[in-house]
């Protein structure tokens, strides 16, 4: 997962993406304490770095459908679709 942290330490927040082991396919939108709330597919542009970080840079999310309710067990989430996702 890649994103900007929340005063708490939390991925949360619009523009969070889950990043597939491939390193090209992704998921971005929102999620809430590192839990997905709602997201589509993008793909990895490019990387930028920005004082010393890298930045994953993603295409426009878009898609058929949009993916939605993420459940967290035992500190790995499981993402289950609401609609089909075509990548």
């Amino acid at each position: 997962m890649v994103g900007r942290v929340d005063e708490e330490g939390e991925l949360s927040g619009i523009r969070v993406a889950y990043l597939y082991p491939d390193f090209r396919t992704a998921l971005v939108g929102s999620f809430s304490e590192g839990i997905l709330e709602r997201a589509q597919a993008a793909e990895l542009k490019t990387v930028i770095e920005d004082r010393g970080v890298k930045v994953p840079i993603f295409t426009e999310p878009d898609g058929p459908g949009q993916w939605d309710l993420g459940i967290q067990l035992q500190g790995k989430t499981r993402i289950q679709p609401q609609l089909l996702l075509l990548i």
